[in-house]
């Protein structure tokens, strides 16, 4: 029975080393998570129109209940130099709960 488990899908966004910030993302996601299945990466334009293009991706996970997630998601956003001040412009990597 997986009762202590929740199935989570997550949005990858970067603007900013996008290559190199996806992959020390689900690198260090999947040293804390069960991945199931990663789609593919798409452009998308900024649409504030402040920044550049942005890569995207979604991940499936299987992570026990427990978990915060999100306080865990900030870290590792963080991790892969991603500040706060700089929202409107570089995004070196956002990850949302879908």
């Amino acid at each position: 029975m997986n009762s202590g488990y929740l199935y989570v899908v997550l949005i990858l966004g970067s603007n900013f080393r996008r290559s190199a910030n996806f992959k020390k993302g689900v690198k260090l996601i999947k040293e804390k998570y069960t991945i199931l299945k990663i789609s593919r990466i798409y452009k998308s334009d900024d649409s504030t129109q402040k920044g550049r293009f942005y890569w995207n991706l979604a991940l499936l996970l299987k992570m026990k209940k427990t978990v915060d997630l999100k306080h865990e998601l900030v870290k590792i956003e963080k991790e892969c130099g991603r500040t706060r001040d700089s929202m409107k412009k570089i995004i070196a990597l956002d990850i949302d709960i879908a």
